[in-house]
């Protein structure tokens, strides 16, 4: 359904914490996105991923919602409450 050299973006809610022993790529970790795509027919080395969170934002999204946005916006890769990729399909 995607064009030869359009794009499709996708974003994933991720609670759990990442453990890359030896790899995580059946869950949707950043490195599990690339590979899933790929697997699709996307060219690995279009497809971008990222993703944000951190302890304290995974703890509260467990808890009740906070009053106020006070909380620390620093990123820890081993604890992303989103994953994202931004894949390229080929233009063959």
């Amino acid at each position: 359904m995607l064009k030869p050299g359009g794009y499709f973006l996708v974003t994933t809610p991720f609670l759990v914490r990442v453990h890359n022993i030896p790899v995580d790529c059946s869950r949707w970790t950043e490195l599990g996105m690339k590979h899933f795509l790929a697997e699709c027919g996307f060219p690995i080395n279009e497809i971008t991923t990222g993703s944000w969170g951190n302890r304290r934002a995974v703890i509260g999204n467990l808890r009740r919602f906070p009053k106020g946005f006070y909380r620390s916006l620093k990123n820890e890769s081993n604890y992303p409450l989103t994953v994202w990729a931004l894949a390229k399909k080929g233009t063959e």
